[in-house]
């Protein structure tokens, strides 16, 4: 075995042996693996960057489980950027960006999180349609998202199109789908209460204005 193919396994050997830390619940031991080793799989495998873009992958989500989100976010925008120089299909791009999404989402970066989903979804949706696995689990984030900050509306504009487009994609049986109606429903419920709540509040002002105006004229 040549030098340069003995340096390639022993990296990829130092990369599972990184996953593993990450896994075992050490992700600062897993961070520093990283931080040493994303520099010579550039140099290992010159000709095959999905190995780098995996590594740095990898890296985000270590770096998200210790919450050090920007960095974690830096690691995943060029890990997309180097798997499209790579030719990864705009479906595969997409889902990397709904790993940056879910990511920021389960450390409460909820606006972050959002606006990783719009782009996996515009990412997508020119190549695959709308009526796609990844375009629609990308909208369920966004509408999850914003009716987790209370911003109904938001939320049940991206539902009226993810809820259709689900049921194409994956059937009316499916999680996902269910998912979708049911947080549309939630939303929908939510802003109707809050309008008739502002409807009863100017109706209030109203009568008691009119109250005083005949008190007073």
């Amino acid at each position: 075995m040549s030098g340069g193919e003995d340096t390639t396994q022993r990296v990829l050997h130092e990369l599972d042996a990184a996953e593993a830390l990450a896994r075992g619940g050490e992700p600062d031991a897993a961070i520093a693996a990283y931080i040493e080793l994303v520099p010579r799989v550039e140099r290992a495998f010159p000709h095959d960057r999905l190995v780098l873009a995996g590594a740095l992958d990898r890296f985000s989500a270590a770096l998200s489980t210790a919450g050090r989100f920007d960095e974690m976010t830096e690691a995943q925008e060029r890990a997309i950027r180097v798997a499209e120089g790579a030719g990864r299909t705009a479906e595969d791009l997409a889902r990397m960006r709904i790993s940056l999404g879910d990511r920021l989402r389960d450390n409460g970066r909820l606006d972050a999180a959002i606006r990783a989903y719009a782009r996996a979804a515009e990412t997508a949706e020119p190549e695959t349609g709308t009526a796609h696995p990844a375009v629609v689990e990308a909208g369920i984030g966004m509408a999850e998202c914003a009716a987790d900050l209370g911003r109904h509306g938001d939320a049940l504009h991206s539902y009226r199109w993810v809820v259709p487009a689900a049921r194409r994609a994956l059937g009316d049986a499916a999680e996902p789908t269910r998912r979708a109606e049911a947080g549309m429903r939630a939303s929908a419920s939510v802003r109707r209460r809050r309008i008739a709540a502002v409807a009863g509040a100017v109706l209030i002002a109203v009568i008691v204005g009119a109250v005083l105006w005949e008190q007073f004229a």
